[in-house]
Order: structure tokens, then C-alpha cells, then sequence
């Protein structure tokens, strides 16, 4: 009788190998680990791995099973697929699925023939286009880089061949369809990035345009498989690094992971959307990092996006500071024209919220023309996220965070602060707990526009105010500075 392939996979496989491909896990006792639940948001690790037993448990969700339950409840694959996915990472020969519990994976097997043909047609112009841009072979290899030719069937054509279905060519949006049911391919005439989960296989593609016709990038629409609000470009690649480094380089379009990790930041991954959403940052989480940089272009597109990211709920698990792109351009001009140094000192400057807020309020104010007057100072502030705000009124501002050193008492006038400069103006209160300015605390809970909030002490402590109950504190007199 020929031997269980489940069985020979439990015995090849360690679990904590596969599941510390999601989550990081650290030891946590004699033959377990232990790690951040990738089933539920949580900030403690309550997520237990038993090594010998082969098993995992959390004490927050009471999730459990094996490997097997693992792969299919993180993927959300059947169990066919995951004894087939475990199969070829243990080399055990599994058969082929049944018509039940196959549909998912013809679907990947969809995606990967489509990567095959767009591989295949990639040469002249669109190879041409890449290596301008500055990428070399060897990054267009590794990421696997293609190209769409210009006509309405190629793909349709080159997958009939091959005894795929166009319904299925159209379920992962390979193909569109126009109102009177005639099918054609959704890519056409544009260079292709793979966009892969985190287990590499690939769930979509994006097409850019050789020339400056719009839309400049088309991507996958929202399928079984392409949930854009869930994937990170490049997280397959950027997991080791992340890692080691504990930071995630966040970005905003694909040419600007593969020039970073061309130049050395192996860490740097793509939001495939307007900002980081909480479900990619929960993947960061569960990856160890502690900070997250968010590398958007310099354009005002971009800024919009790195307050969107600022504003997430994400702030409040991660550590997230906004970069200043050097020299006016996007993450890939940057590092691929030779300032890669110039980048990584940007990343060490990266701003908290609060003072990446104010650098905009600064830098959209015009000085009155009088003669450093108070009241001069007060009317030509203008908020990055308002109107035109007064320095009296930026307190107020919904968008800026317990704006309070250097008030008096009344609130009304500033004291004998200059109002020039950002650290003139304003120093971030410090956590009573831990030292550090609350936008560095990752235990501090969100600011309020009138409060400061502390972690664990329930106080805070600002430059020229005295210490004040946390708002949250049952007790809280809450006495506005």
C-alpha cells in the first residue's frame, strides 16, 4: 500500500517553516513559538506553535489546527489545493485534483500561463523602455517583467491553444467584455508586472503604457483572486528583508520596488492603491516590523497619499514615519540616478505625523509684512488641511494632533516663541512612560485634536505644560491648556 502523501508532507515539513513565511515567530519555551495571530489584530503575541506536536493555537481566537489548516485558512484555498501547495514544497507527488476542488487552482494555473506568454513577448521597445528606465536584465528576470502586444486576441488566441477556457481567462480579468458580449484582452500593447500573494503565486497583473496615452497604468480588476485592498507588490521578495530589519519601505508604484531593491533596499514594497490600508499593514505586523516609511512621489498626489497612510488606523501598531523623496522625485528617479545615499539619509529624517503636518502648515504659510508682530504671525499660518487657520485656531484644527507647547495659559496668544520654524513653534509632548516624543511611542494611542495621549501611564508630559491626566483615565479633570 502506497504511504499517505499527508502524512509524508507532516513529516518533511515543519510546521514553523510554513507558518513563519506570515508570521514571526520567536521562542516561547521548550518546543514552542510564538508570534502576532495572523487571524486577528492583536498587539500581544497570544499565537502558539507546538513543534513537535505539529499544531498551532492562538488564546485570542482560539484558532487552531495543523499545517494543512493553516495553509488553508491564511490562503483560503480548499484542501486539495493545500495538500498540493505543501506537496511540491516537500517534493511528495500528489494527485490531480477532482473537478470539485480544482476550480481555484486552474485559476493560479490561469495567471501563470498569461505570465508565460507576456515573458515570451517581451523584446524590442518594451525591453528597450525597461532598460532606459534604468533596470537591469537582471531585475527584470527576477521580477518577472513582460509585455502585452498590441492586438485584441493574442492572449485569447494563445491560451485556446492550450485547452483554456476564455470564461476562465475572464475570471481573473485577463479579458474584458463590451456590451454586446464580444471578449477581447484587457492588456494590450503594455509592459506587465506580476503582482503576486504571499505565497508568490501570481493573482494579477498591471500594464503600463510605452508612451504618455492614458490610462498610464491598468490593472487586474477585483477577482476571486485580486482583493487590491490586501496585496503588497513585491511582499514575496521583500519578506526576508523585513524581517531582518524590522522596517517596510511602503511606495507607491511598481518601478519604484524593483529600482529599490535594484539599489539595495530589499525591503521596500508597493500599496497598491492611494495609501497603506490596514489590511497590508496587518501583514507587516505579523512580518515583525516595527516601522513603517511611507516613500510616496512628491507631487501633491503623493503627499495626499502619505496623509491618508498617516491617518489609517495602522499608527496604532506601527510606527510610521512620511519620507521626503530628495531632489523632487519619485523613490525610482532617485536611487537610479545615483542619489541611493541621498535616499537613505531621507529615511533617517522620515517625520512623525504631527511634524509632517506642520511641515506642510509651514511651508503653505506667506509672512505678513509686518514687523514679526504676534498677531501678524497668528493670520498667516495656512493649515495643510483646512483653510486658512490662525495659529490661535491651528489648536482647534480637526487635523492636527494636541498642538500645546508654547501656549499660555489662555490659549489666546503665543508666548514669547518665534513662529519661523516648526521647532520653534512646537515640540511633541513626551510619553510619561517611555521618554519619547508620543508620534515615536508605538504603545501611545492616537492623538486627539485637544489631548495627548499616553500608553500605559495614563499621563503625558509637554515642554512648557504640566503634566495633565490622560483623557481616558476615569478621573481625568481634563483642564484645557
Amino acid at each position: 500500500m502506497p504511504p499517505d502523501p499527508k502524512e509524508l508532507i507532516r513529516e518533511r515539513l515543519n510546521i514553523a517553516d510554513v507558518v513563519g513565511e506570515l508570521v514571526a515567530l520567536k521562542p516561547a519555551g521548550r518546543g514552542q513559538m510564538k508570534g502576532l495571530c495572523p487571524f486577528h489584530s492583536e498587539k500581544t503575541p497570544s499565537f502558539h506553535v507546538h513543534l513537535d506536536r505539529g499544531f498551532y493555537y492562538c488564546f485570542g481566537c482560539h484558532a487552531k489546527g495543523d499545517v494543512f489548516d493553516f495553509v488553508m485558512q491564511t490562503q483560503g484555498v480548499a484542501f486539495g489545493d493545500a495538500l498540493r501547495l505543501l506537496g511540491e514544497r516537500a517534493g511528495v507527488a500528489v494527485g490531480h485534483p477532482g473537478p470539485k476542488d480544482g476550480h481555484r487552482r486552474d485559476l493560479f494555473d490561469v495567471n501563470a500561463l498569461a505570465l508565460g506568454y507576456f515573458r515570451s513577448s517581451l523584446d524590442g521597445e518594451a525591453l528597450g523602455y525597461l532598460r532606459r528606465r534604468g533596470l537591469t536584465d537582471a531585475s527584470i528576470e527576477s521580477f518577472e517583467l513582460g509585455f502585452a502586444p498590441d492586438g485584441w486576441d493574442g492572449l485569447l488566441r494563445h491560451a485556446l491553444t492550450r485547452g483554456v477556457r476564455d470564461d476562465d481567462l475572464l475570471a481573473v480579468g485577463l479579458l474584458s467584455e463590451n456590451e454586446r458580449g464580444r471578449r477581447y484582452d484587457r492588456f494590450r500593447n503594455r509592459v506587465i508586472f506580476p503582482i503576486k500573494d504571499g505565497m508568490g503565486r501570481v493573482v494579477g497583473f498591471a500594464g503600463r503604457v510605452l508612451d504618455d496615452s492614458l490610462p498610464k497604468y491598468l490593472n487586474t480588476p477585483e477577482t476571486e483572486l485580486f482583493r487590491k485592498a490586501e496585496l503588497l507588490y513585491g511582499l514575496d521578495r521583500a519578506r526576508p528583508a523585513i524581517r531582518k530589519s524590522g522596517e517596510a519601505i511602503v511606495v507607491e508604484g511598481y518601478m519604484d520596488v524593483i529600482a529599490l531593491h535594484q539599489t539595495g533596499f530589499g525591503n521596500a514594497v508597493a500599496a497598491l492603491g492611494a495609501a497603506l490600508t490596514e489590511p497590508q499593514a496587518e501583514q507587516l505586523a505579523r512580518l515583525d516590523a516595527k516601522c513603517v516609511y511611507l516613500a510616496f512621489d512628491a507631487d501633491e498626489a503623493g503627499q495626499r497619499a502619505v496623509l491618508s497612510g498617516l491617518d489609517q488606523a495602522v499608527g496604532r501598531r506601527l510606527l510610521v514615519r512620511a519620507v521626503q523623496v530628495p531632489h523632487g522625485k519619485d523613490p525610482a528617479d532617485a536611487v537610479l540616478e545615483g542619489h541611493a545615499d541621498a535616499f537613505r539619509e531621507a529615511l533617517g529624517a522620515g517625520l512623525s505625523e504631527v511634524e509632517f503636518r506642520f511641515g506642510g502648515c509651514s511651508s503653505a504659510s506667506t509672512p505678513a509684512p509686518s514687523r514679526g508682530s504676534a498677531a501678524s504671525s497668528r493670520s498667516s499660518l495656512r493649515c495643510s488641511c483646512r483653510a486658512t487657520c490662525s495659529i490661535r485656531s491651528l489648536r482647534r484644527c480637526a487635523g492636527w494632533s494636541s498642538i500645546t507647547s508654547g501656549w499660555t495659559k489662555g490659549g489666546s496668544t503665543p508666548g514669547s516663541r518665534r513662529t519661523s520654524a516648526a521647532s520653534d513653534l512646537y515640540r511633541p509632548p513626551r510619553c510619561a512612560a517611555c521618554g519619547s516624543d508620543t508620534s515615536r511611542c508605538r504603545r501611545s494611542a492616537p492623538w486627539s485634536s485637544k489631548w495627548s495621549r499616553c500608553c500605559s501611564a495614563g499621563t503625558a508630559r509637554s515642554a512648557n505644560v504640566s503634566m495633565r491626566r490622560c483623557p481616558r483615565s476615569p478621573t481625568s479633570s481634563r483642564t484645557r491648556r
